[in-house]
């Protein structure tokens, strides 16, 4: 939901996104630290969108992106999640996420038969105190639309409304114990009306400790093969074991692959080629493998990243300028829907059609 379109919204957001600096100042001084320039064919992405460089709060492009994953097999849209107050830093405007989530995202949902999670970002100040506010307002603001994703949880099997935690070890297992555990000084467990089936990030191998925490599930969130334990499908059997142990999901996250050097030029290392989508295949047979209840898609849209399954133009490149030559953008063959079109044949190899509903 960050996306934002200078003639729809009067600025640009994440389109225009700046080449970030390395750490290491030998490094960085290698490399252009200026935003990119939508308005020559510039954007901070190695693929250009279909859609163009679009508002992610524009009706019709909500409405284009509920159909598309409908037609993939999907049955959820997992959206970036702040509270009241706070934004994406890229963002100058106030928190709208909030406000169209309750007034036009779940509605457009809905009528695509489609649902819509929550995925709580790692706002400064985020701990299990305020978290528990923040499940408060998601059932007082969402609570009661039919479009709002929910899963049982792993204690009684109540249909709660999912959430996921990223980055959730920022705070330690017994943080969240107090939150997440019957008996917790902030339990949200019980009748209390903030209950939700909340899911935590497992990136290290020490973050098994988590799954004694109260979360109801782990998911592994990072498209990068081999960039972190989580990430590292070969883990993933031992993972699904503590899983099963704990009687807690597992989710494993899947992606088509990852280049992000236009937003960390000097970041080529953890580039994963998408080998015309045979690294996608690889990723999904590993999942497939655990047999899960769900699964995760990293990502929809996530362009910064490369990750993105939404369709991307062929033959597109950018218009060359002062600083940078033309460079032409990377495609999927020549099929635009090439990813909406295995991810569907992956959903009904696995859940069987229509699909089941995947977050």
């Amino acid at each position: 939901m960050w996306y934002r379109n200078k003639d729809r919204d009067g600025n640009w957001s994440h389109w225009n996104h700046q080449r970030l600096s390395h750490w290491d100042q030998e490094i960085a001084k290698k490399y252009a630290e200026d935003e990119h320039i939508p308005e020559n064919d510039d954007i901070g992405s190695s693929y250009w969108p279909q859609l163009g460089p679009y508002s992610s709060l524009d009706p019709q492009t909500i409405a284009t992106h509920m159909d598309m994953m409908k037609r993939a097999g999907l049955g959820v849209a997992v959206v970036s999640w702040y509270p009241p107050g706070l934004h994406d830093p890229a963002l100058d405007d106030l928190n709208q996420t909030v406000d169209i989530l309750r007034a036009l995202l779940l509605d457009i949902a809905w009528a695509h038969g489609m649902r819509v999670a929550i995925h709580l970002e790692p706002y400064e100040g985020r701990n299990p105190s305020t978290v528990r506010k923040d499940f408060e307002y998601i059932h007082t603001h969402y609570g009661k639309h039919p479009a709002l994703h929910r899963v049982a949880n792993v204690r009684d099997g109540t249909l709660l409304p999912l959430v996921y935690i990223y980055d959730s070890y920022h705070n330690s297992p017994e943080e969240w114990a107090r939150l997440l555990t019957p008996s917790g000084d902030l339990s949200v467990r019980g009748k209390t009306g903030l209950d939700c089936t909340a899911i935590f990030l497992w990136v290290e191998a020490a973050h098994s400790t988590y799954t004694k925490s109260g979360f109801d599930g782990f998911y592994t969130y990072f498209a990068a093969a081999g960039f972190v334990y989580g990430s590292t499908p070969s883990n993933w059997h031992y993972m699904g074991r503590v899983a099963q142990e704990a009687g807690i999901y597992f989710i494993p996250s899947v992606g088509p692959g990852y280049i992000d050097v236009e937003v960390r030029p000097w970041n080529f290392a953890n580039t994963r080629d998408r080998r015309d989508g045979q690294y996608f295949d690889h990723m999904f047979s590993e999942a497939a493998r655990l047999r899960p209840k769900m699964v995760s898609i990293t990502s929809f849209n996530e362009w910064h990243e490369g990750t993105n399954i939404e369709p991307a133009l062929y033959g597109k490149s950018t218009v060359a300028s002062l600083t940078w030559p033309a460079r032409a953008y990377l495609n999927y063959a020549s099929d635009p829907e090439f990813y909406l079109t295995k991810t569907k044949q992956w959903v009904e190899r696995m859940f069987g059609p229509p699909g089941l509903v995947i977050p």
